[in-house]
């Protein structure tokens, strides 16, 4: 996972900058179906191997909180395009929900090839937080630690 200071000018790869956006369009969507998004800072960044390129405001970091339909998400994209990328799902009860469940590889079918190029169409970056997202909605819920502690956090946005 990847985090980048608020403001900061980021020289990024190709993956990184493109799942950057992938998270922002993502969280519209949520946001679309009715659910709260934990926002993060954005950033200006460009891809580090084009000089020329005018700095673009995107998704600050390379992971993403949201709450939809009574279920809590975390999910965070791997610096590396071909390694796990991690989901938890949790209920939230009353304004909290438990952090003590196990992180699942949701990896597939959104990691599409075109992420890690310089000319990605945002029509594939699209499509790829749409692809998230219904995946995301039907992962089933996270499995609970096995030990007798009930920690649980509150929500807030």
């Amino acid at each position: 996972m990847f985090i980048f200071k608020a403001g900061e000018r980021a020289y990024l790869t190709a993956w990184e900058f493109n799942t950057c956006k992938m998270l922002g369009k993502l969280a519209d969507i949520v946001e679309a179906h009715g659910g709260k998004v934990r926002r993060a800072h954005n950033i200006m960044a460009t891809y580090h191997t084009k000089e020329d390129m005018e700095p673009v405001e995107i998704w600050g970091t390379g992971y993403i909180a949201f709450e939809l339909d009574g279920i809590i998400y975390h999910f965070s994209v791997d610096d590396n395009p071909f390694f796990d990328h991690n989901y938890a799902k949790a209920l939230l009860i009353g304004h909290s929900y438990s952090q003590n469940v196990y992180y699942a590889d949701i990896s597939g079918g959104w990691t599409m090839q075109g992420l890690t190029h310089t000319d990605c169409p945002e029509d594939l970056i699209a499509e790829a937080a749409e692809i998230l997202f219904e995946k995301l909605e039907k992962a089933p819920l996270s499995e609970k630690y096995k030990d007798s502690r009930k920690e649980y956090v509150d929500w807030e946005v």
